[in-house]
């Protein structure tokens, strides 16, 4: 039986904008994110150096192989192109060197060269919106903070960012 796989984004600073960001992936999103924020050591080498906060968004990912980490990789160069010359402060799947003077990522020259990023709709809080069925079986994007982890609350150690009310029917 296939594991739920999580994809989230990790903030310094409740706004995405201002914020060191993190993308991670697991299949333990509570365990991990609390290993990322209390236990000294257990969390990747970027957020032990940096502080983590502020769960900013969370994704669930259905048809995701065991170690794929592409969709990780894909999210972590799409904040790097939103954030623009600040494109350091953004970590995570194939990017996750500590140092700062690192040179930038293959996958953000890519999105450069080609004169933009592929995400078709963002929320108001500038992330990729989460694709969703409601029960009557329409599909429709919102926002991936806020509502969409609020089943976390108390269960992991760092701030749950409010989100924004994003949400359209397609």
């Amino acid at each position: 039986m296939p594991r739920c796989t999580w994809l989230y984004v990790l903030g310094s600073d409740e706004n995405l904008e201002d914020s060191f960001v993190y993308v991670g992936m697991t299949y333990r999103l509570v365990t991990r994110l609390n290993e990322h924020h209390a236990q000294a050591g257990k969390g990747a080498q970027t957020t032990q150096k940096w502080k983590y906060n502020t769960l900013l968004a969370v994704y669930k990912i259905d048809d995701c192989e065991e170690h794929d980490h592409s969709k990780e990789t894909w999210l972590t160069a799409q904040i790097m192109y939103f954030k623009g010359g600040a494109w350091w402060t953004v970590r995570g799947g194939s990017s996750t060197s500590i140092e700062r003077d690192r040179p930038m990522p293959k996958q953000l020259q890519e999105i450069r060269k080609s004169g933009g990023g592929v995400i078709e709709r963002t929320c108001y809080c500038k992330l990729p919106c989460e694709s969703k069925v409601s029960k009557d079986g329409k599909r429709f994007l919102c926002c991936p903070a806020g509502r969409n982890a609020e089943w976390l609350e108390g269960k992991i150690s760092q701030d749950i960012s409010g989100g924004c009310n994003f949400f359209d029917w397609y």
